[in-house]
């Protein structure tokens, strides 16, 4: 069962979020929120009761000494999975949102349809999220930012390593020429502890 997703910016989660309530709107009942580090989740994320899940960490996909950027982590991850294992068979909307929805976001729906399609689903979960993307579009997103897409790899590959997919999520994402990737993503920039 693959449930039903808003992928949106972090303004655009604020106003989804104020105006929804149950029975009405978008009736979004589970959220992943991502943010940068110490930045202030959307207005209205805890305004109903449902699930949620905070995540802070910068968009990068490699993290530099030179930088002080930090890219999600290992414990990030876990919690995203643990989260999307939680709510997969739950049929209400949910809501994911970075601050641009572009690359947090996409990365973190692809996550929760991998887990509800298990080993295999890789290639449907990418096309699931292309569907999100053009659900999302024709419930008023601008199409400009909103529309283009480009899942962070770094979170892809390492939800791909904990759910034992042998790099079959990451190669199912890189394999689309929708999200314009300029290069392969370097593997080796991330060990995976366990």
């Amino acid at each position: 069962m693959i449930p039903d997703v808003l992928i949106t910016s972090r303004n655009r989660a604020g106003s989804v979020l104020m105006s929804t309530s149950p029975g009405k709107g978008y009736d979004v009942r589970n959220v992943i929120s991502i943010g940068e580090v110490g930045s202030p989740p959307p207005t209205g994320l805890r305004r109903h009761t449902r699930r949620v899940i905070r995540l802070e960490y910068d968009d990068v996909e490699y993290e530099s000494p030179r930088f002080s950027y930090r890219g999600t982590t290992w414990e990030d991850t876990a919690n995203l999975v643990k989260f999307c294992r939680k709510i997969a068979t739950d049929q209400s909307k949910t809501l994911v949102h970075c601050a641009q929805g572009i690359r947090r976001s996409t990365a973190s729906a692809t996550v929760l349809f991998a887990v509800c399609l298990g080993p295999g689903g890789e290639d449907i979960a990418v096309e699931c999220l292309l569907r999100a993307r053009d659900w999302t579009i024709a419930q008023g997103a601008r199409a400009t930012a909103d529309v283009f897409i480009q899942p962070n790899r770094r979170v892809v590959y390492m939800a791909d390593l904990m759910l034992g997919l042998g790099g079959a999520l990451l190669n199912a994402v890189e394999a689309r020429p929708e999200f314009k990737y300029r290069d392969v993503f370097d593997r080796t920039t991330v060990a995976y502890p366990g």
